[in-house]
């Protein structure tokens, strides 16, 4: 399931921040890749055209203060009308109406004017209209851009010693918690990518897209834990934190910020080994992200392929010499040159002399003697790698490793424990009598396949089946030597659900099948596969409840009815009383590739 993951913000109403995922999942022992791209909203050609409108409308206002020629310039404020003076007094729009002869000079000398201030207040309204627009389409001064990555275990207080890891238990100022600190809950630092700059103090024009690739600086170690947040009672989380400084006319920058979690599995070899992580280590901190405008790449990439095109093309070999005169100083040109020769055979006297340290033996054709050290050297590079240990096996592929597990059954009995063994075909006994027989549609599933059952159910003399509650669930087995207070060993520990499916079986019912969908549960559509630390492992269990009556139970019976004579109605118990038998199978769930 290698499908990208797309994250976007709006940052503000003409910004746009669109994450790109190479991946929705990343696993240890790879690089975490990803596209970060911000785009404005606006366009230049409605930029244009506002402000073409923009001017006319000030051209508009400022002939229309011409037309005042008595000198009176009559403003209108937005929230209270005054009207503004020549002389820059500030007068409420209110008159004494107690002399006729003054409020008849009154009307008269702003009957004129009453449509000027008409006029006056519709261009200013489109003015300020005008304004709202052209600032959306306006280029945005971005005044710095950065990002990191965080990662941590948040742990519940009353089932851990936290007094055994508080040295390792402070967090960095580099982290970005999204919630309060809980006193309920503990945090222990894992791993930390500090903040990397992307850029500063850039115009971004309208219709502009930034873009840039950000990689990590090295692949993640293979004993990282394991992203885990399916239980309130342990949570491994990481985060890709993002944020950005807009800077608006002369103000102070504003800050926004966007954490965005990521998912991580767990590291497995083609032998299907995998890492135990430790939880109590020192937090592991990688240099700053990689990061590179796809645009300057893209130029640099068209850059090297028209130099590679012409190379060799743009030489004349018959003088050996580029269209500008300068002459390549490469093999093909100086092969018959004196300094060729001594360097051939020196290299030759090199190959001679490592071919006796080897013992490989002297030979006389020079390409008998180049491809056996080349069988040499491939020989001795499997010889060196077949035992080394599972940290430097990170350079393979993970995808790879887990698709050649799934194809191959065999590796999967490595999995297998005294408590735990995996399988296809279950035949469960009550009282050494076998009565239900379990087929699985497969042995390993992926944390995104659904899980299909069938139950055929046994000839049992005495029992026979009524009810099946189906459940499938995850167990967080807990280390005592971590534990605040140890577990009892004749307890059975509690799942956590993450499925569940229910079924009513009627007469001559002699087989169920289920479909249990785990990631049905979850916000994200992931679960995170069974993983082991130093603290607890994770481990998944379906769990069968059956209801069991006597053989000899009618669960259907007739209804009597004298005044029906062509048919007989059936109906259902009302009260049943019966057994119930519960058990667990085990089932292996690995990462999904």
């Amino acid at each position: 399931m290698n499908q990208h993951r797309i994250e976007s913000f709006l940052i503000q109403e003409n910004l746009l921040l669109d994450i790109l995922f190479e991946s929705a999942t990343f696993y240890n022992g790879d690089n975490i890749r990803l596209v970060l791209r911000l785009k404005h909203l606006g366009t230049k050609n409605k930029l244009d055209l506002l402000k073409d409108e923009y001017a006319n409308i000030t051209n508009e206002i400022n002939e229309l203060k011409k037309q005042d020629s008595k000198g009176q310039f009559i403003d209108i404020d937005d929230n209270n009308d005054i009207k503004m003076t020549e002389g820059g007094e500030k007068e409420k729009s209110s008159f004494n109406s107690d002399s006729f002869s003054l409020s008849s000079f009154i009307t008269s000398r702003f009957k004129d004017s009453n449509k000027l201030e008409e006029n006056w207040k519709t261009l200013i309204t489109k003015k300020r209209d005008i304004g709202m627009k052209l600032k959306y389409h306006q280029p945005l001064n971005l005044f710095s851009c950065n990002c990191s990555l965080t990662g941590f275990f948040k742990y519940d207080k009353e089932l851990l010693n936290s007094s055994k890891f508080d040295e390792i238990s402070i967090l960095p100022d580099s982290f970005m918690q999204t919630e309060s600190a809980d006193s309920l809950y503990g945090s222990i630092p894992l791993f930390l990518i500090p903040q990397s700059l992307i850029f500063t103090e850039y115009n971004l024009e309208p219709e502009q897209i930034l873009t840039y690739k950000i990689k990590s600086p090295k692949k993640l170690p293979t004993d990282l834990p394991p992203t885990y947040q399916q239980n309130g009672t342990f949570n491994i989380e990481y985060n890709f934190n993002f944020d950005v400084m807009i800077q608006h006319n002369n103000c102070l920058p504003e800050k926004f910020n966007y954490s965005v979690p990521i998912v991580i599995y767990p590291f497995l070899d083609k032998q299907g080994r995998q890492p135990v992580s430790k939880l109590d280590n020192k937090m592991v901190i990688f240099e700053p992200f990689t990061v590179r405008r796809i645009d300057d790449l893209s130029d640099y990439s068209n850059t090297l392929r028209s130099r590679r095109r012409s190379s060799l093309g743009s030489i004349d070999l018959t003088t050996g010499k580029t269209p500008d005169g300068t002459r390549r100083n490469s093999l093909l040109l100086s092969n018959n040159g004196a300094s060729f020769n001594e360097d051939l055979m020196n290299l030759k006297n090199k190959f001679k002399a490592l071919a006796e340290q080897l013992e490989i033996g002297e030979q006389s054709n020079e390409d008998v003697l180049v491809s056996e050290l080349f069988e040499y050297q491939k020989n001795d590079f499997f010889l060196k790698h077949r035992h080394k240990p599972l940290n430097d096996m990170a350079n393979e592929s993970v995808r790879g490793n887990i698709r050649y597990i799934f194809e191959n059954d065999s590796i999967i009995e490595s999995f297998n424990s005294a408590s735990s063994i995996f399988k296809k075909e279950f035949i469960i006994n009550r009282n050494a009598v076998p009565l239900i027989k379990i087929r699985l549609n497969k042995i390993c599933f992926s944390t995104t396949d659904d899980i299909d059952v069938t139950l055929t159910f046994l000839d049992n003399p005495n029992f026979k089946p009524t009810s099946v509650l189906s459940t499938l669930e995850s167990f967080e087995i807990l280390n005592p030597n971590f534990a605040l207070s140890p577990p009892n060993d004749q307890e059975t520990p509690n799942g956590f659900t993450c499925f569940e499916i229910h079924s009513i079986l009627f007469d001559q019912s002699d087989s169920l099948s289920l479909k249990i969908i785990p990631y049905a549960s979850t916000v994200s559509n992931l679960i995170a596969p069974q993983f082991k630390t130093n603290f607890f492992q994770l481990k998944y269990m379906l769990k069968f409840k059956i209801v069991l009556v006597n053989k000899d139970t009618k669960l259907l019976q007739p209804l009597i009815d004298s005044d029906d004579r062509n048919g007989t109605i059936l109906s259902c118990l009302k009260n049943l009383e019966g057994q119930e038998f519960s058990f667990y199978i085990p089932i292996l769930i690995l990462p999904s590739y």
